[in-house]
C-alpha cells in the first residue's frame, strides 16, 4: 500500500478538532490539562494512549475514518459525537477530520508520565465512562499543546516565499513525523535484517560480538523476537480491538514466555526493549516539574525510540509507538552498539557503506547485467580520472544513451536537537553539513554538493569516466538517494533542489520552476530526492514503467520540487496502480517469519500476521 506522506495541497491537510467544539465547558488551559491528568490513573492512561496509537498509526490500515470512529465511539457520548459531526459539516472537513493522531498521543504520554498518579484500581479504571471522557478531554488539549509546540512561531506568511519555506523546515518535518504511519512491519523486518545482518556486518565484522555483549542476544535472536512482537501485537485494527480476543495488543509477559520454546531469549529481548512507567517518567523528565507547557523544554523521543515497549509491574506490556518500534528493525542494532563507543563516526561510516551496498544491489536487480557483448546500463561506484588520478564520479550511474541518471547515496541522521532548535538556521546548517556544502569548509561536500561537482567536472571534460561512455549524454537527472524517509517532507525537497542549483552554478541563473538548467553540454534537471522506501517500491514496479520515464514525468509535473517523488507516485493514476512491494524485501521478511515460527512457535497452526 503506497500512502501519501505529505503534500502542499491543502486537501490533504487534516482538520483538528479543538476541545471547545466537543466539550464547550472545558477551557484549553495548561491548568485544566494538568487537573484532568491528575484525575487519571497513570499506567491505564499510558496503555490507552498506546492502544489508540497502535490503531491510528497502523500503516496496514489506511481507512482514516474507521480509525477515527473507533476513538469517538470509545471515548465520547452520542451527544459529543454529534458536536463533532456539526463541526465537520461547518468546516466542510469531511474525511480529513482528525480527533486522534500520533503526535497528540505521544504528547499525552509525555505529560501523563508526569502528572498522572497510579490509582489503586489501576487496570480497570477506563471501564468508567467518566474516566474515558476525561481522557478524551485531555487528549484534545494535548493536540493543541502539540500544535503550539510544533508551530509555535506560526507560519511565516509575511516573509518572501524562499525564506518562509526555510523557516518552516523544522515545523514541517516535526508536523509530518507527528502524523506519519511509518513502514509496514513486515517490510521493516525484511529491510532491517538484510541491511543489518547481511550488509552492515560485512563492513563492521565486530557487529555480532558487540551486539551480543551489549544485549545477551545474537542478531538472529533479536530479529526473531522483534518479529514475534510485531507479527501479533503491532497490527491493530478497530475490528480486532472490538473482539478483545487473542488479537489484544496487550502482552502478558509471564504468559508470553511460557508459550514459547525460548523463554530466556524473549526475557532478554523484553528487558532490552522495554521500560516501566517510572523509567519513562525519569527518562522524559528527570527531576523537572514545569509550571507551564512553555517551561517543558524540548520533547526528546530518544527514550521511546530506544525502548518502545511499556512494561507494567503486573506483567502487562504494550508497544508504545508502532513507528519507533518498526524503526528498531533498520537502525536499532546500530544505535545499541554505539553507546559508549569512542569511534562513533567510524561506525556510522560503516553503516553508510552498508546502506550504499544495499541500495546498489537493489539497482542491480532492477537493471541486471545482460551478459557478454551487451550493454550494461548500470554502473555502481562510477570511477573516473582527473590528471591521471582515479576519482569517484558518483555512487551509481544509469546510462540511457542521451539521458543519464546519477545517484549519490546517503544514510545520515539529523540530530533531534538540531531539528527542534528555535533558530531555523541551525537546522539549515545541519542539512548543509549532512547533505550539501559544509559551512566553513568548502572542500568538504556531501550529497547535493557531490552531484553538482561531478556534473560540472563532466560538463567541462575535467573528469573522464572509466568503463562508461557518457559522450552521447545530453540530459542528466541528479538523484539524492537517502535513508531518511522524512527528507521528502514539504519544503525539504524544494530546499535541497535550490542548494543543488546554487552549487551547480548553471550557465544562466536558475529560477524556481525552471524545467532544467544548462551546464556546459548538459541539460540538468533539478535535484530529485528519492528515499529508500521509494527505491524498494520501484524494484519490482519498473517492470511496468521505466525509472527514467518516471523521473522525467515527475520533473515535468513538479518543477519546483515542493511535491516529493513519493507523493507524485502516490497521487498519480498512471503510476500508483503499478507499484508493487519489493519481492526481495518480502522474501527476507518471509525468512524471518518462518524462522520465528520454528524457533518460538513450532506448534502454531498459523504464522504471525503482518
Amino acid at each position: 500500500m503506497l500512502g501519501v506522506r505529505a503534500n502542499n495541497n491543502m486537501s490533504l491537510v487534516g482538520v483538528y478538532v479543538p476541545v471547545s467544539e466537543v466539550f464547550p465547558e472545558v477551557e484549553s488551559t495548561f491548568e485544566k490539562f494538568k487537573s484532568l491528568l491528575q484525575g487519571l490513573s497513570r499506567t491505564d492512561t499510558l496503555f490507552w494512549c498506546a492502544r489508540l496509537n497502535l490503531i491510528i498509526s497502523n500503516p496496514a490500515n489506511p481507512d482514516h475514518i474507521t480509525k477515527q470512529l473507533y476513538g469517538l465511539q470509545n471515548f465520547l457520548t452520542a451527544e459529543e459525537i454529534k458536536r463533532v459531526e456539526t463541526f465537520v459539516q461547518k468546516r466542510g472537513a469531511g474525511k480529513n477530520t482528525t480527533i486522534f493522531f500520533r503526535g497528540q498521543l505521544l504528547e499525552l504520554i509525555r505529560w501523563a508520565c508526569l502528572f498522572c498518579p497510579d490509582h489503586p484500581d489501576d487496570g480497570i479504571t477506563f471501564e468508567d465512562g467518566g474516566v474515558r471522557r476525561r481522557f478524551a478531554q485531555a487528549a484534545l488539549i494535548a493536540s493543541e499543546i502539540w500544535g503550539r509546540r510544533i508551530y509555535r512561531n506560526g507560519l511565516s506568511q509575511d516573509k518572501p516565499i524562499a525564506e518562509a519555506r526555510r523557516r518552516e523546515l523544522r515545523a514541517m518535518r516535526q508536523g509530518i513525523a507527528g502524523t506519519t504511519l511509518g513502514m509496514r512491519p513486515l517490510l521493516a523486518l525484511g529491510r532491517g535484517e538484510s541491511l543489518i545482518r547481511n550488509y552492515f556486518s560485512r563492513f563492521y565484522p565486530e557487529l555480532e560480538e558487540k551486539f551480543r555483549s551489549r544485549t545477551g542476544l545474537s542478531l538472529e535472536e533479536y530479529y526473531t523476537c522483534l518479529c514475534a512482537m510485531s507479527g501479533h501485537y503491532l497490527d491493530q485494527t478497530p475490528e480486532k480491538a472490538a473482539r478483545q480476543d487473542a488479537y489484544s495488543p496487550i502482552l502478558n509477559v509471564n504468559t508470553f514466555y511460557k508459550d514459547t520454546q525460548r523463554a530466556s531469549m524473549l526475557c532478554n529481548y523484553i528487558r532490552m526493549e522495554s521500560q516501566t512507567p517510572d523509567d519513562l517518567r525519569q527518562s522524559l523528565w528527570g527531576g523537572q516539574i514545569p509550571t507551564s507547557e512553555w517551561d517543558a523544554g524540548r520533547y526528546d523521543y530518544k527514550s521511546i525510540r530506544e525502548r518502545p515497549v511499556l512494561h507494567a509491574s503486573d506483567g502487562r506490556a504494550i508497544i508504545l509507538d508502532p513507528v519507533f518500534f518498526s524503526e528498531r528493525a533498520s537502525v536499532g542494532p546500530l544505535f545499541t552498539i554505539i553507546k559508549g563507543e569512542r569511534k562513533v563516526n567510524e561506525i556510522f561510516g560503516y553503516f553508510g557503506n552498508a546502506f550504499e551496498a544495499y541500495t546498489c544491489d537493489i539497482l542491480k536487480r532492477m537493471y541486471p547485467d545482460p551478459g557478454p557483448g551487451l550493454v550494461n546500463r548500470l554502473t555502481c561506484s562510477l570511477k573516473g580520472k582527473e590528471d591521471n588520478q582515479e576519482i569517484e564520479i558518483s555512487d551509481a550511474c544509469l546510462n540511457d544513451f542521451d539521458k543519464v541518471v546519477l545517484f549519490e547515496i546517503k544514510a545520515v541522521f539529523l540530530p533531534e536537537d538540531k531539528i527542534a532548535d528555535d533558530d531555523y538556521e541551525t537546522l539549515i546548517n545541519e542539512l548543509r553539513r549532512r547533505y550539501g556544502v559544509n559551512i566553513g569548509s568548502q572542500d568538504r561536500i556531501q550529497g547535493v554538493g557531490q552531484l553538482a561537482r561531478a556534473i560540472s567536472k563532466l560538463a567541462n571534460d575535467e573528469w573522464e569516466p572509466l568503463g562508461e561512455d557518457l559522450k552521447s549524454a545530453q540530459r542528466i537527472y541528479p538523484v539524492l538517494l537517502v535513508h531518511d524517509s522524512l527528507l521528502d517532507a514539504p519544503c525539504y525537497t524544494n530546499f535541497l533542489a535550490a542548494e543543488f542549483a546554487e552549487a551547480l552554478a548553471p550557465d544562466k541563473p536558475y529560477e524556481l520552476g525552471d524545467f532544467d538548467m544548462k551546464k556546459g553540454r548538459f541539460r540538468v534537471m533539478p535535484l530529485i530526492v528519492m528515499t529508500i522506501d521509494d527505491l524498494e517500491n520501484l524494484e519490482e514496479s519498473v517492470k511496468r514503467f521505466g525509472l527514467r520515464e518516471l523521473l522525467e514525468d515527475y520533473s515535468a509535473r513538479c518543477r519546483d520540487r515542493m511535491d516529493s517523488l513519493h507523493n507524485f507516485i502516490a497521487l498519480s493514476d498512471g503510476y500508483r496502480s503499478k507499484i508493487r512491494p519489493s519481492e526481495s524485501v518480502m522474501s527476507n521478511a518471509k525468512e524471518v517469519l518462518d524462522r520465528t515460527k520454528t524457533m518460538l512457535f513450532p506448534n502454531a497452526s498459523t504464522e504471525p500476521d503482518d
